[in-house]
Formats: C-alpha cells, structure tokens, sequence
C-alpha cells in the first residue's frame, strides 16, 4: 500500500512536469502577428497557468516530503500518522493529501492529519467515535 501511494505521488509529479514543459513550450512557440494584443493575453494565460502548476508541483512535493517522514511499521493502538484506519465510510491512511491510491479489492484514501477528517481521527481507539461536519462515525480498525 505505501509502496504504491509512494509510486503515485511520484507519477503524478512527472505528470505536471511534463505539463509544465508543455505549456512553456507552446508559449515560446506562439510568435507574435499583427494581432499583438492576442498574442500578449495568450502569452499572459501561459504563464499564469505554468505559475498554477508549479504551485501545484511544489504543494505536492511538500506532501510527498510528508509522506516519506511518516513512519508506517509501527502498530498503534491509536489512530496517529503512519496509521491505515478502517471506518464506517472505508479505508483511510494518515500521512499526506494524495487522495484515492487504488489496491486490490479495494481503495483507500491517503488523507493529511491537518484534514478535519485526519483532525478527527488522530487519537481515537479502536470502536470508538468520531464526528466529521455534524456526521457520527465509528473507527472499526487500526492498522
């Protein structure tokens, strides 16, 4: 399960690299015509949008950071980072944001401790309760 969310994170960051050369590389290729009004704004969007993906890099690069600090051989009696949780709504893995990391038979989402969900999970045992925007839920096993 750790190795594969590792190799999603991975991948996903290739992904906006690759997206980033792309954009660059169409904006550098756009050459400037009599309309250059048009030309500007393009040039403008462009850039605007190769800004959003590296911000975008750079957050998922701080949750892959996470994520390697996150030491999953321990067993804890108690939900904490590191903890793959069973509850009511399916699997949850304390780490880092990477969202839905697919295994065999089933999903599970890796979500942040800073989440309200991560929020509310971080100390609860075994059967005990936990409450996400008004919704009661039961932790059903740890990991």
């Amino acid at each position: 399960m750790v190795t594969r969310a590792r190799s999603l994170f991975r991948q996903r960051l290739e992904e906006l690299e690759q997206h980033i050369l792309t954009v660059q590389q169409s904006a550098n290729q756009e050459s400037k015509s009599s309309m250059g009004d048009k030309y500007e704004t393009g040039r403008a969007m462009a850039q605007n949008e190769v800004f959003m993906l590296r911000t975008q890099h750079e957050n998922l690069k701080q949750e892959l950071s996470r994520f390697e600090g996150t030491d999953f051989t321990l067993w804890r009696e108690e939900c904490a980072a590191g903890s793959l949780v069973q509850t009511g709504n399916g699997w949850f893995l304390l780490s880092a944001a990477l969202g839905k990391v697919p295994v065999p038979g089933q999903a599970v989402m890796c979500i942040s401790l800073d989440s309200p969900l991560g929020k509310a999970l971080m100390g609860k045992k075994k059967e005990e309760t936990f409450s996400v925007n008004g919704k009661e839920n039961r932790v059903l096993d740890i990991l």
